[in-house]
């Protein structure tokens, strides 16, 4: 991957969730990403997670219980309702290229000693 996420705490926010969940989206492998969100879901009261995603608990429990891909949309929603964002960064500084030479006939240049 070419970029970095990082998921901090909003205000009033968990530290602790923002680093469990900085450290699963860190790893290249969305395996583990999924695994961090079910770890963090199961962690929580998912009852009243549910009431604030507005699901059914079986369904927090199936979407971020490991073994199912969640839709982005529900991530988002569980990220607001842990009170964390997610921030991605570049990992790398963008490369800075040259200008690119201008198009066309170069200019005339006057060989040395010739006046006109």
């Amino acid at each position: 991957m070419n970029v970095v996420p990082r998921v901090a705490p909003a205000p009033g926010g968990s530290e602790a969730i923002a680093a469990r969940l900085t450290e699963a989206f860190g790893r290249e492998d969305p395996a583990e990403a999924i695994l961090g969100l079910s770890e963090v879901v199961k962690s929580q009261n998912v009852s009243a997670l549910a009431l604030k995603l507005g699901v059914m608990r079986t369904t927090v429990y199936k979407t971020f219980g490991g073994t199912v891909d969640p839709q982005l949309k529900r991530v988002l929603n569980l990220f607001g309702a842990l009170q964390v964002r997610l921030a991605v960064e570049p990992a790398t500084p963008p490369k800075i290229r040259p200008n690119r030479p201008k198009r066309g006939r170069p200019p005339k240049v006057q060989a040395p000693g010739i006046d006109e």
